[in-house]
């Protein structure tokens, strides 16, 4: 409750002086005294701008008056499936393997949707701060914010430049579109945040050959294709063009195939173990 009071509270002017002080002494600092490199300290940089940005957008868009409003407007009837599916989390102990609608035709609720990792995390989150209908809308603009920065990344990673690493992450946020189903109930910002995160670690490990990164890479993915099956096109088209490149060179071409073969393999059996937890009960 005491950090509940502490989000909420409204400081004084002198002490949003003083905050925002703070930080632009501490960043200055971070920035002039970091042994980073200087592509490392001006893609930060940039993240920054990009970052500040994107509050402004939302505070323009009135997300601060939506956060309180229920489901309404287009594909209102998903929207409260979303809605459902958090609130029986948040009254059913927070069990993430048995999702539950306000259906009782037979099933006792209990329903096959997408991955529900947005309607979980907006239960914790009420089971933290109070129940508020509009943490599922933060937790779904969180996830797509995620794909924001991965575009940012994406751009800055081929070109160097920050004005357009900064204008081509933001441009996904200035269409009517995107910035509606952002902050809803809906799952397909979740996805798409996944998926553009994902391909940044994707498209990172090709160009340095860091192996490590394909491990985020497959969570993320893992994740984007299980809320919408249509999220992994990119992957197929990547997939697509080193399978092209390959047939150029003949003698890799054998071994890529096994690594896929293998990946494949490894993904299906994650998705059978998670799905054969998820249905325990029906």
């Amino acid at each position: 409750m005491i950090y509940t009071n502490l989000f909420v509270r409204k400081f004084s002017r002198a002490e949003r002086k003083l905050i925002f002080a703070l930080i632009a002494v501490r960043g200055q600092k971070f920035f002039t005294h970091s042994k980073m490199d200087q592509r490392k300290k001006r893609a930060l940089k940039g993240l920054l701008i990009l970052l500040m940005s994107f509050i402004a957008l939302c505070i323009i868009y009135g997300y601060p008056h939506i956060f309180f409003l229920r489901p309404q407007s287009v594909h209102t009837w998903r929207q409260t499936d979303g809605a459902s599916l958090m609130l029986n989390y948040y009254h059913d102990g927070l069990n993430f393997f048995q999702p539950r609608l306000h259906h009782q035709e037979g099933t006792n609720g209990k329903t096959v949707a997408e991955f529900p990792i947005t309607y979980y995390l907006g239960a914790v989150a009420c089971k933290i701060f109070g129940f508020k209908e509009g943490f599922t809308r933060v937790v779904s603009l969180l996830f797509f914010l995620l794909g924001i920065i991965g575009m940012y990344g994406i751009v800055f990673l081929y070109t160097q430049s920050l004005f357009y690493s900064i204008c081509i992450a933001l441009f996904l946020f200035a269409s009517p579109v995107e910035a509606y189903y952002a902050f809803n109930f809906l799952p397909d910002s979740t996805a798409t945040g996944a998926m553009l995160m994902g391909t940044l670690f994707l498209l990172t490990w090709h160009k340095y050959g860091q192996k490590y990164l394909l491990i985020p890479f497959v969570i993320f993915f893992g994740i984007a294709g299980m809320i919408k099956i249509t999220a992994l096109y990119p992957l197929l088209a990547y997939l697509a063009t080193g399978v092209t490149l390959l047939i150029q060179n003949g003698s890799k071409l054998l071994n890529f195939c096994k690594k896929i073969k293998n990946f494949i393999y490894r993904f299906n059996v994650f998705k059978f173990l998670f799905f054969k937890k998820f249905f325990k009960g029906f």
